[in-house]
């Protein structure tokens, strides 16, 4: 006997918000007793009707009123909305049918005072939410909470003692208003500071105006004209809705010179200075909300709820267009450490070679800039040690008027009116000082290119390491895409092969799994890109966002001039290895920047000490001359009791030589040269200090490059018989004679070899760029000539070295 009830209804339930609340279609009772066969419709009916009132029960008893208070309506604190809602739809669907109220403050106090006092007053919301430093800051004053309250981007130094408030909780993501002035001041050396956007309620009146370095003075917006006194202007952009507002502080700053600062909006669209930009900052607290209404809708009250005080770390982003127009740099220390936008354009329709982009790090970097103004400096200093070898010549007039008793009293040797004239010349004819000074000079100045050429080196390998990253997430996206339409078309096929009975269902779910597991490797493969694209446009200090044609691939030979015909033999057997460091170790001997400016401070120490000894036997000289005439003389008085010639009243003139010999100097001397060997002598130990370390680096790197060409071979053999392979299994398992799982394995195997023939191909190129570094030149850099007198130099070493 077998008893069946069947019975088939469909619920259609409203959707209410976007929310899906209830789908029931096709809803089958079967029950099977043994040996009958029995329909019973009364009893669907009923069934029927209890899970329709049980399901409306469900939906509309459990509504929920979310109110939502923001700042102002800008593009920030909408986002910021939205995702909100998102994630407390997402947390809630199916327990809770949640009905959003949306309140702006436009910026004013007064009306969102007012939004809160509606809210809490009508009671007809379940939950307050404020969003926005402003709004959140008056929320947070609030003494009482008739209904549940939360507060998400409450300041860290306004977040002391607001815990345990009945119905009251926050999140405090943002650095402490004191923080971020501070940092503002640091930045660019200033005291007086203009807040624009509500300070009173991100810091307390009595504490903005008493706050010493910086100081800070509120700006409201009736405010036309931004005070003489103020150095900085700091800017809270949520909390205006009025953008021609915020541009006119914003063109005043620029017109007077001053920096401007904004908090809380990774918007660069008004001309400001700089900013923080809290990367990923809300999202963490977005999601605490989210959980934290749950908790409320559940039952807890808001004060047991736990609070996170967890400050996000923030991204420095200075406006270069900005700084330009206002002639000052931030501090070198930030400027360094920040992303810069708005620099120099450069083209984007052309392709990014790797020649390309070093030529462009190498004249934009920020860190080789300076040290190419360090080396002019040294320059300069040159020509003033040169200046004090070269002839003085001076020349004066005079007009004097004297007394007539001065006149009686000078013998007839002056008048009641002289003008005069005189030219002095003075020449240094030898002086061991000025001589040691001036070759010091110039070996300082040898020693600083050498210290720029070091700074060159490591700027080709990092702007290298960088380019390379990009190249090789470019090459990860393209076969993560490739894999995920292979996925898509094995699943087109074991859909159709499970509606004709030849696969199982098992098939289709397993590549519906790896379509999604695709899905999270193509994105995750899209945001490595990016980040490295930002990366790379960092270094070569271009804007953030700037996107290139890249090249499919590096040839390393063309490109940084890999002889591999010469090394290959070399590379393929170990023990010829040692053989190849040796010409690589004579190269950084000769050429490495690090082992140069010690030989340069061992000349500058060393003629020191020459000059010390020189100083006490060689005498200093000093030629000099001096011409004299008195064009006119007026009121001469003789007396004729003294027979006294009168004054010549033509030209005069003097010459001579000076000569300087030290007699004594109380031991400075001595001391000194006693010094300079000491120094020579903890000299000699760095140089071989720094020599075995690059003599280590060199033959470690050689151990690593051989390593990286032979896995690239390899590689290139493993894809190529992956590849075949996967051919082989994918017509097999089309025709039914491997499991699915044996194909994934074949199709993991092809797509992981490709892509190690990749990194092992880029590995390889940064080995040798590596390799190259150690040993003071890299290749690429050089001219033809010298690329040329290279390769005949390994040549001769690798022949004469059999």
């Amino acid at each position: 006997m077998s008893c069946s009830i069947s019975t088939e209804t469909a619920i259609d339930v409203k959707e209410v918000n976007g929310l899906s609340k209830v789908g029931i279609s096709f809803l089958k009772l079967n029950i099977n007793l043994a040996h009958m066969s029995v329909s019973i419709p009364k009893f669907s009916y009923f069934l029927t009707i209890a899970i329709v009132l049980y399901c409306n029960t469900m939906v509309f008893a459990q509504t929920r009123t979310v109110a939502i208070v923001k700042d102002n309506h800008t593009a920030y604190l909408d986002s910021l909305e939205q995702q909100l809602k998102k994630e407390i739809n997402n947390l809630l669907i199916g327990q809770y049918d949640i009905a959003y109220q949306s309140f702006s403050g436009n910026g004013d106090s007064e009306r969102i005072q007012t939004d809160l006092h509606t809210i809490f007053d009508s009671g007809e919301a379940d939950l307050v939410i404020a969003i926005g430093l402003q709004s959140s800051a008056l929320l947070h004053q609030k003494r009482n909470y008739p209904i549940p309250s939360i507060a998400m981007m409450v300041m860290k130094d306004t977040s002391v003692t607001k815990t345990g408030i009945n119905n009251y909780t926050f999140t405090s993501p943002y650095q402490s208003f004191e923080d971020v002035a501070g940092l503002f001041s640091d930045m660019f050396n200033i005291t007086e500071i203009g807040v624009l956007g509500a300070p009173e309620f991100l810091l307390g009146e009595e504490k903005l105006h008493n706050k010493e370095t910086p100081r800070l003075t509120p700006l409201l917006p009736s405010h036309t004209k931004i005070p003489d006194s103020i150095q900085g202007l700091l800017i809270i952009p949520t909390a205006f809705k009025d953008t021609l507002l915020v541009n006119n502080f914003i063109h005043q700053a620029n017109e007077m010179g001053i920096p401007s600062f904004s908090i809380g909006d990774p918007f660069f669209n008004k001309g400001w200075t700089a900013s923080i930009f809290e990367e990923k900052l809300m999202e963490p607290s977005i999601r605490k909300v989210a959980l934290d209404s749950r908790h409320i809708f559940e039952g807890t009250n808001a004060a047991e709820i736990p609070i996170i005080k967890k400050v996000t770390p923030f991204q420095l982003i200075i406006n270069m267009e900005g700084v330009r127009q206002i002639g000052k740099l931030p501090e070198w220390e930030y400027l360094e450490q920040s992303i810069l936008i708005n620099t120099a354009s450069s083209p984007t329709s052309e392709t990014l070679t790797i020649e390309r982009a070093l030529a462009m790090g190498i004249q934009e970097k920020l860190s080789l800039k300076k040290s190419e103004v360090t080396v002019d400096k040294s320059l300069q200093e040159i020509k003033q040690a040169k200046a004090l070898l070269r002839p003085e010549v001076n020349a004066s007039a005079s007009n004097v008027w004297l007394s007539d008793n001065l006149v009686a009293a000078s013998l007839g040797q002056k008048g009641e009116m002289t003008f005069s004239g005189s030219l002095n010349f003075q020449q240094v004819l030898f002086s061991e000082p000025l001589f040691a000074n001036l070759a010091i000079k110039k070996l300082l100045n040898e020693n600083l290119e050498e210290k720029h050429k070091q700074s060159i080196l490591d700027a080709v390998v990092n702007i290298t390491q960088n380019y390379v990253s990009l190249l090789l997430a470019k090459a990860d996206l393209d076969l993560q895409n490739e894999n995920l339409n292979l996925i898509k078309q094995n699943l087109a096929t074991a859909k159709n092969k499970e509606r004709l009975g030849a696969s199982k269902q098992s098939d289709v779910n397993r590549w519906l799994s790896e379509l999604n597991l695709g899905h999270i490797q193509l994105n995750t493969a899209q945001a490595n890109y990016k980040k490295a694209l930002y990366l790379l446009n960092e270094g070569l200090n271009q804007p953030i966002a700037t996107s290139y044609d890249l090249p499919e691939s590096i040839d390393i030979k063309s490109v940084f001039k890999f002889p591999e015909t010469l090394l290959a033999p070399y590379l393929e057997d170990e023990f010829l290895l040692e053989t190849l460091a040796g010409f690589y170790l004579n190269e950084m001997r000769r050429d490495a920047p690090e082992l140069q400016q010690l030989r340069l401070t061992d000349k500058v120490i060393s003629r020191r000490i020459k000059s010390a000894k020189r100083e006490f036997i060689l005498p200093r000289l000093v030629g000099f001359a001096s011409a004299n005439d008195i064009f006119v003389l007026e009121g001469l008085q003789t007396n004729p009791n003294f027979s006294v010639p009168p004054p010549p009243q033509d030209l005069t003139w003097n010459a001579g030589i000076g000569i300087e010999f030290p007699i004594l100097d109380n031991r400075k001397r001595k001391t000194s040269i006693e010094l300079a060997q000491l120094d020579l002598q903890d000299l000699e130990y760095s140089k071989q200090e720094v020599e075995n370390t690059l003599e280590r680096n060199i033959r470690s790197q050689i151990q690593q490059f051989n390593w990286s060409y032979r896995s690239h071979q390899h590689a290139k053999n493993a894809a190529t018989a992956a590849s075949a392979n996967f051919v082989q299994a994918n017509e097999s398992y089309q025709q039914g004679f491997i499991s699915i799982t044996q194909l994934l394995d074949a199709q993991a195997a092809k797509f992981n070899a490709e892509l190690l023939v990749l990194q092992t191909q880029y590995k390889m190129i940064l080995d040798y760029v590596l390799l190259e570094r150690f040993t003071g030149k890299i290749q690429l850099l050089e001219s033809d000539e010298d690329q040329l007198d290279y390769q005949n130099r390994l040549q001769q070493f690798l022949f004469t070295s059999k």
